[in-house]
């Protein structure tokens, strides 16, 4: 009996409110909830969020576990409520309760000692707001505690590059961070990494550890990130688009665009009755026909005098540029081609007209310039009665025969004439040519040359003669230059005296 008193007192004792001076040693902004010790915890947030104007309210509170085993020496609680009351358990690491402690009245900070609790479980009820808790003591034994990952990893995102952003954890002993990205690892103490040049919209998957300064490593966590689409401002169309139109086919080519963001060209087309309209068609309006990473393709899937609209685009990992538009029209089909036509009088007069193309389509039959009969291509032959046929001057039979198209187009007449075997064939013909044109152009070479041969000759007469009377000419004209630079006489002076005697007359000395 007075043991169990002993340890009753002692109980009480422990569970008495701590004083002022235990108050300022166990702040409860600085316990146990608030350390690295912590390895597992459900606790409502604001309950140990350190600010008593947060509560929660609800029975069951949560628990909290520890990494290793802990002393315990305070608690502090922070209630309200007509009649508070919550329990706290403690438990070792095998789940064994080593103390439940029970509070009905009173707040604070409260002393116990236990010893190796590895989890902690709070309950309350439902008419207690819990404002704030939190415990106070140290591990059973000096421990290193195990390296912690990384907290709040997320990222940011372009089309070629992921920006990844985390908090380092808080231990003394944290030395750097692992990323495993992409099959490589890269290192780091900082909080961030930049991974650039990336594929665009294309999952990347991201492994980061903390190491310590020992290296071990954390537990790890992991993270996918995802890069954007590429802008659709960086797809570019093809250029220098061109359609080519038959009756069966429309031919399309084009260049491709100068951009490393091509995969490949997709082709979509639609058949237009109004040519106004067709630039206002969306891709949706359109139907699939082909895609192509090369620079042509050609639509064997038309229709004759038809307007289709082709619309292309580029597309680069799922992304479609606007694309660009070109319509073509279908001519109309030329008429059916003939072949191996043949025309033959027979014995009794009447007149076969055979044919091995075309299979389809029909045949027109004239006799005399005139329609005789019209009848399916694919019978190949028809005959035409004695009586009906008309024969030239010559005895030759005027029959023709012409092909229809089922849209009615017709090909040119073909008569029997045409298929006259001459008794000579083509190379015999060019050669009795040329050997006619050797003879006739030696007759004509001969006769020219009486005719030209005279005027030759007096041609160049004309030209020697020309050239002497210039020579001439030049030759008079150096000598007139020569005498009209050539220098003049000088003037005699005479030295003889000059006579004083006055010269009689001559016919007065006649007289004397």
């Amino acid at each position: 009996m007075k043991k169990k008193v002993v340890v009753l007192i002692l109980a009480l004792f422990m569970l008495m409110p701590v004083s002022g001076v235990f108050a300022e040693e166990f702040d409860y902004q600085h316990g146990l909830l608030d350390s690295l010790y912590i390895k597992d915890i459900t606790l409502k947030e604001t309950a140990y969020d350190n600010d008593l104007n947060t509560n929660v309210i609800g029975s069951d509170l949560g628990y909290v576990e520890f990494e290793v085993p802990m002393i315990i020496n305070a608690i502090f609680t922070e209630t309200s409520g007509m009649f508070p009351y919550f329990d706290t358990y403690f438990l070792d690491e095998n789940g064994n309760e080593l103390l439940q402690f029970n509070e009905r009245d009173g707040d604070g900070y409260q002393t116990v000692s236990i010893d190796n609790v590895k989890k902690i479980i709070l309950r309350k009820n439902a008419g207690t707001t819990y404002y704030e808790t939190d415990f106070f003591g140290e591990p059973m034994e000096e421990v290193k505690l195990p390296i912690k990952d990384v907290t709040n990893l997320a990222y940011e995102k372009k089309y070629n590059e992921i920006n990844l952003n985390w908090q380092n954890p808080a231990q003394e002993h944290f030395s750097h961070v692992l990323i495993s990205f992409n099959e490589q690892t890269y290192e780091t103490t900082e909080q961030s990494y930049r991974f650039e040049n990336l594929e665009s919209n294309k999952e990347y998957d991201v492994f980061i550890q903390s190491v310590d300064n020992q290296g071990l490593k954390s537990d790890g966590i992991s993270l996918t990130a995802k890069t954007d689409n590429v802008p659709s401002s960086f797809l570019g169309d093809i250029k220098e688009i061109n359609a080519d139109a038959s009756h069966d086919r429309v031919d399309l080519s084009w260049s491709l665009p100068e951009t490393e963001y091509f995969e490949h060209v997709n082709i979509y087309r639609k058949s237009v009755s109004d040519v106004q309209t067709f630039s206002l068609l969306s891709v949706d309006a359109y139907d699939p026909l082909f895609e192509t990473n090369g620079t042509y393709f050609n639509d064997l899937t038309v229709e004759e005098q038809t307007t289709y609209d082709y619309k292309l685009t580029t597309e680069f990992q799922g992304l479609e540029s606007e694309g660009v538009t070109v319509q073509a029209t279908t001519l109309v089909a030329p008429p059916p081609e003939l072949g191996g036509q043949e025309f033959e009088e027979q014995e009794n007069g009447d007149y076969l007209v055979s044919w091995q193309q075309p299979e389809a389509g029909q045949v027109r039959i004239l006799v005399d310039g005139k329609e005789y009969v019209v009848v399916p291509a694919s019978d190949k032959q028809f005959t035409i009665p004695a009586a009906d046929m008309k024969y030239g001057p010559l005895g030759n039979p005027l029959v023709s025969i012409q092909t229809i198209g089922d849209n009615g187009e017709e090909s040119e007449i073909v008569d029997s004439g045409s298929n006259i075997d001459l008794p000579f064939g083509v190379g015999e013909l060019i050669e009795t040519s040329a050997g006619l044109m050797k003879v006739i152009g030696s007759l004509i070479l001969l006769g020219l040359s009486f005719i030209l041969v005279p005027k030759f000759v007096k041609m160049i007469k004309q030209s020697l003669s020309s050239r002497k009377n210039e020579r001439e000419r030049i030759e008079r004209e150096q000598r007139v230059s020569e005498r009209a630079y050539r220098e003049p006489r000088e003037s005699r002076i005479s030295t003889r005296e000059g006579r004083t005697s006055t010269r009689v007359p001559r016919e007065f000395r006649k007289g004397e």
